[in-house]
């Protein structure tokens, strides 16, 4: 498989700093753009600090930097593995803000995407988001973790850090199929307090380059007041082996 790959992280039009971090194949970036063409195996993950919660920054880089370390590239690790993982980093988590008191309490989301062999697998902890274009169509592949999806701004119900471990890990079986001409995202829920996902398919249903909308959906973004962080992953499929 071949993938097209273009990132951008921003503390977007109003919050005085960045909270998201990205992890883009191999690279954890804080800020800016990112662009890149894989072939094989990959996987790109956000991870949003949590509002409300001091530090969420250090929480999602720490998170994102030990994934990055710790999930190896080519490997294709069973669901039960990456669940122990990312349990296992959590704990990390935890530990380091009882271990520098002025970090406790500290938390993220996590939502990501692992690409296997024309496979791909979603893990999501949180009310960051993965989706897929297919055929014109924008559909959600997780569901915000949160105490009511009516409230806006409802708190998350899941999540990596935090005073004590409140972490449900939802992973996807891995057994669904990518596609030639998929487009797949990765984004905080900065993107959707700014953009609606109507919005957002029309840009995406456009013949131009995958930059180019990455692009003018991050200006968009920004224009109508981007009242919180807006970090995305796009990755367009432009090869696959056996499928397509």
């Amino acid at each position: 498989m071949i993938f097209n790959i273009e990132a951008f992280t921003h503390k977007g039009a109003v919050r005085e700093m960045n909270q998201d971090v990205i992890l883009v194949h191999d690279q954890v970036r804080n800020e800016g753009t990112y662009s890149v063409i894989i072939e094989g195996s990959t996987r790109c993950f956000v991870a949003d600090g949590v509002g409300g919660h001091p530090f969420g920054d250090v929480a999602a880089g720490l998170l994102l930097r030990e994934l990055n370390e710790k999930l190896i590239v080519n490997e294709n690790p069973e669901r039960e593995k990456l669940s122990g993982l990312c349990h296992q980093i959590n704990h990390q988590i935890i530990r380091f803000g009882q271990d520098h008191p002025q970090y406790e309490g500290m938390a993220t989301t996590l939502s990501g995407i692992l690409f296997y062999e024309n496979h791909y697998r979603v893990l999501n902890a949180g009310d960051s988001r993965v989706l897929l274009f297919r055929n014109q169509k924008l559909k959600n592949l997780t569901h915000d973790q949160v105490l009511s999806s009516e409230i806006p701004n409802s708190p998350i119900t899941s999540y990596f850090g935090g005073l004590i471990s409140s972490l449900d890990i939802l992973i996807s079986s891995g057994q669904d199929l990518v596609m030639t001409d998929d487009i797949f995202m990765v984004s905080s829920d900065g993107i959707f307090k700014a953009l609606s996902s109507s919005q957002l398919e029309k840009i995406l249903s456009n013949s131009k380059p995958l930059r180019e909308k990455a692009d003018f959906i991050f200006y968009k973004a920004i224009q109508n007041g981007a009242p919180d962080n807006i970090s995305c992953i796009f990755i367009e499929v432009k090869k696959t082996g056996n499928s397509g």
